[in-house]
């Protein structure tokens, strides 16, 4: 580059628009990210200083044509800073869990109340983003009062499917020593489904949906709105309920383990409701209902 060349680039340099106080300091991180880049490059050089006038001498200019190269280098890194995307924050998650026995309500940042059973453990966001809502039930049974948001539609996942609605209220449950996932829904609509979304049910108020883990069976059945979530309140609706699920309900509220010793009973079905009913209260009805005999021991019913 010829020096008149130089002098025009240099001018042009020094009497653009003056910079902001941002751009100032993004400049300044940019050009000391250039010039160590540049210093890495080569060797360090030792040049002795000759006594002449400092503004005539050679090194001046060459340090002026450094000084635009490094311009034009800092402005290309600083509007590729201004072009690119912002780096989004991941969002912080809780983890809730409840004992045998313990319940929990949470109320989310949009206004969605969640009920948790005795034994689950539910994760979810501090805060909603995006254009979704999503909570993972990790296991256990919650119900949900879904606040309605078409704009964000409400997601709860598990390990192996999906249930997506706009607002409605429906329990879902995932027990850890369970084959199966269930949505039964009180109120509105749901989708449910495995995570490959290779099929799906669309579930209205008083259906059921059963999805079985290990041969990827998914069932609509009907169901009793009555019996969804009654043991929010401690209100039992059973329907031809095998022996253990009864007792696995009664593990979840009130926190009793079981033990079946009798086949005979384990295969018996039972039609039965209790409200605010005692543990015991449940357990002398079921015996008279099954005809078998039980024993409470430690907080721990044994079926003889």
């Amino acid at each position: 580059m010829e020096k008149r060349e130089q002098d025009d680039a240099w001018e042009s340099a020094l009497n653009g628009p003056p910079p902001s106080q941002e751009e100032k300091d993004r400049a300044a991180k940019n050009y000391e990210a250039v010039f160590q880049q540049i210093q890495s490059l080569k060797e360090p050089v030792v040049v002795p200083m000759k006594s002449r006038r400092w503004w005539q001498s050679p090194a001046l200019r060459a340090a002026c044509l450094v000084g635009v190269i490094l311009a034009c280098g800092v402005g290309y890194l600083y509007y590729k800073d201004l072009s690119a995307a912002p780096q989004e924050k991941p969002i912080a998650w809780e983890q809730v869990n409840t004992k045998p026995g313990e319940r929990s309500r949470l109320k989310l940042g949009d206004g969605t109340i969640i009920y948790m059973n005795g034994g689950s453990s539910l994760k979810y966001p501090k805060v909603f983003a995006g254009d979704k809502r999503e909570v993972e039930l990790v296991s256990g049974e919650i119900f949900l009062e879904v606040a309605p948001n078409e704009a964000m539609p409400f997601m709860v996942r598990t390990d192996s499917l999906s249930v997506q609605v706009l607002g409605t209220s429906f329990t879902v449950s995932n027990k850890p020593d369970g084959d199966k996932v269930s949505v039964a829904v009180k109120t509105g609509r749901v989708s449910f489904g495995p995570e490959s979304r290779l099929r799906s049910l669309l579930l209205t108020s008083g259906r059921e949906g059963v999805f079985h883990k290990k041969d990827g069976d998914l069932k609509e059945l009907s169901c009793n709105t009555d019996a969804i979530a009654g043991w929010t309140k401690n209100e039992f609706i059973f329907e031809d309920a095998p022996l253990a699920e009864v007792l696995s309900a009664i593990e979840r509220s009130y926190g009793y383990g079981y033990k079946i010793e009798n086949k005979a009973a384990a295969s018996k079905l039972f039609r039965a409701s209790f409200n605010q009913h005692t543990p015991e209260e449940i357990m002398h009805t079921l015996s008279i209902l099954g005809n078998f005999k039980y024993l409470i021991r430690d907080s721990t019913i044994i079926i003889k």
